[in-house]
């Protein structure tokens, strides 16, 4: 399987997420798509505890503390009052939506200064700027990529972050060698270490504080709760609290419109989806998930209309390909639908679940050697792909593979899917002969 990036799943909303980690990750992210305060005062306190955090990475490997007990003593107390006093306070003074902000600050700067006090100690000039210039880039990288998400502009935050995090280091290290001649005094350490946290944070937190977009907080939150059906109706709130702030968005429209469709109401999704590609005609997502719906609502001519039209906007949109293959597979079109298929998969040669949806056609065409060559690439690409682990198992049962399809199916139980997928690999488990094809479109 290839290396993805972690955080893929999140905009493909065909990935299903369990009720519970649903919950947790709501119960992190809402207070801050919630903040509707004053930015300036939170990039201000950022800034500061920034300052704070880098003095105390670079003070840590002060030879005062180690010199005597009563150093020793006197940092671990000023430590624990920071990290015990920190969140109470951000929450009492500027609301809990900040305190994750004030958390994660005092983590990074805390780091960058550590590494580039050892930058400004160690006795190889070359060593001391190799390790403050690489350490100072990588958690530029990583810090850029946990971008927090009131963030809309986040290649400016990527960009901005991976700049300052090396800039950050390698000053505080230079200003340590030339300037102090490498000193871990303590009032040295604490001046670098302040400096660092500065030039790393000020800019930063300024940029955090004029980039805070409270609409794309709370379509995130939106797009979180699409991941579960379940969740369907709190995601249209997030989105109506978003289109209230961002009426003009299609975005958010076209969201509002998958929610509406998952929550069961299809006018309301379709009026959001004129709506949307009223704002921006050339965009043919609206007309695809449009299609989408009228597949849930078993409207297959419908169906094939509206992802024909959203085709004419995008000919080359792999996703259009692959649903209108689903519709034409429900119509009874096989030969049709393997064509969609292919044409999805020759625009996106590494399309998971268009592999698995043509599988299922291999298999009601009863060609089961090419059903299950599909599932095997699908899984190759995507182990986690509960629908390819189920049509592997549907093709190898009708081949009188009892064992392996077993397996196939039992392996589908074990990963998150939605509770239709779920309860067609307990029938094909439970039976393993006579599998019924008529299962809910996979679609995507």
């Amino acid at each position: 399987m290839k290396l993805k990036d972690p955080t893929d799943w999140f905009e493909d909303l065909s990935v299903f997420v369990e009720d519970h980690d649903i919950t947790l990750m709501a119960e992190q992210w809402e207070p801050e798509a919630l903040y509707d305060r004053s930015k300036t005062p939170v990039g201000a306190w950022l800034a500061l505890i920034g300052c704070v955090g880098g003095a105390f990475g670079s003070l840590t490997l002060s030879s005062d503390i180690r010199a005597s007990a009563f150093g020793f003593i006197g940092y671990v107390l000023g430590a624990v009052v920071l990290l015990k006093g920190l969140k109470p306070l951000t929450a009492k003074f500027l609301g809990p939506g900040v305190c994750w902000l004030a958390v994660s600050t005092l983590f990074w700067t805390f780091i960058l200064s550590f590494f580039g006090a050892i930058g400004g100690i160690v006795n190889s000039t070359w060593l001391g700027y190799g390790v403050s210039g690489a350490i100072g880039l990588l958690i530029g990288l990583v810090h850029g990529g946990l971008n927090p998400n009131v963030i809309r502009r986040l290649e400016l935050w990527m960009l901005a972050s991976l700049f300052l995090g090396p800039a950050s280091t390698l000053t505080s290290t230079l200003i340590h060698r030339e300037v102090w001649g490498g000193s871990d005094a303590g009032a040295v350490m604490i001046f670098t270490g302040l400096l660092n946290g500065a030039i790393f944070m000020i800019p930063m937190a300024t940029l955090l504080a004029f980039c805070w977009d409270e609409s794309h907080g709370l379509s995130r939150m939106g797009t979180l709760y699409l991941h579960n059906d379940n969740f369907a109706r709190k995601a249209v709130a997030y989105f109506d609290r978003a289109i209230a702030l961002a009426p003009d968005d299609p975005d958010l429209h076209n969201l509002r419109g998958i929610a509406h469709s998952k929550a069961g109401d299809p006018d309301r999704a379709a009026a959001d989806w004129k709506t949307a590609a009223q704002l921006n005609p050339d965009d043919a997502e609206p007309q695809l998930n449009l299609g989408v719906d009228f597949l849930r609502q078993g409207k297959f001519d419908e169906a094939i209309r509206a992802l024909e039209r959203a085709l004419q906007i995008a000919p080359r949109h792999a996703k259009v390909h692959s649903n209108l293959g689903v519709a034409q597979e429900r119509s009874g079109n096989l030969d049709r639908a393997i064509q969609h298929f292919s044409d999805a998969i020759a625009l996106v040669p590494d399309y998971p679940n268009a592999y698995s949806n043509r599988a299922f056609v291999h298999f009601r065409k009863g060609d089961y050697p090419n059903s299950i060559k599909d599932c095997d690439r699908a899984i190759e690409l995507d182990e986690r792909l509960v629908m390819a682990h189920v049509n592997r198992g549907h093709a190898l049962a009708a081949m009188g593979e009892i064992r392996a399809a077993a397996q196939s199916y039992r392996i589908a139980l074990q990963l998150d899917a939605p509770p239709e997928i779920r309860e067609e690999a307990v029938r094909g488990l439970g039976t393993l002969n006579g599998l019924d094809s008529r299962r809910p479109a996979d679609v995507v």
